[in-house]
């Protein structure tokens, strides 16, 4: 009886060696890297280990864009110094002015500059709202508050 289960044992072992054979053969083939290269070699650092090498990768795209746009604003700035053009910018007026004012300083502008709009349009209004009530006299037509009272 153990000459028969050793046979089984060795068939068995000789099928699995010949199976692992053929699928190494088609893993060489399609270029596939063996399992145990990532189960050994990655698995072993935690995340701190890699933490350096995300960052890398992850910054890599951004800092090559970063490293060409940087010389082009470096040579544009050098252009525009000695044409006298002033950094165009989303607060050049408060840079270029000179102003260092907080909100508190800036609120009375800011609501002067808010309600000009507004006012301008009211005067509008107003001037309308006079052009009718003379309109309506000399047509003899009554103010429509005077038909609710």
């Amino acid at each position: 009886m153990n000459a028969i289960t050793d046979q089984v044992a060795k068939d068995a072992a000789a099928q699995g060696a010949k199976e692992l054979k053929i699928q190494k053969d088609l893993d060489a083939w399609r270029a596939v890297k063996p399992s145990d290269v990532f189960a050994t070699s990655l698995h072993q650092k935690d995340y701190p280990e890699w933490v350096d090498q995300y960052n890398k990768e992850t910054m890599s795209t951004p800092n090559a864009q970063e490293d060409t746009r940087v010389p082009s604003l470096n040579k544009q700035a050098a252009d525009d110094h000695w044409r006298s053009v002033k950094p165009a910018g989303v607060f050049q007026t408060l840079v270029q002015t000179g102003d260092n004012k907080d909100y508190p300083d800036w609120a009375g502008e800011y609501n002067k500059k808010t309600m000009d709009t507004a006012n301008a349009a009211e005067k509008v209004r107003e001037l309308e709202v006079e052009a009718q009530q003379k309109s309506d006299v000399w047509r003899g037509v009554r103010p429509k508050d005077s038909f609710w009272k």
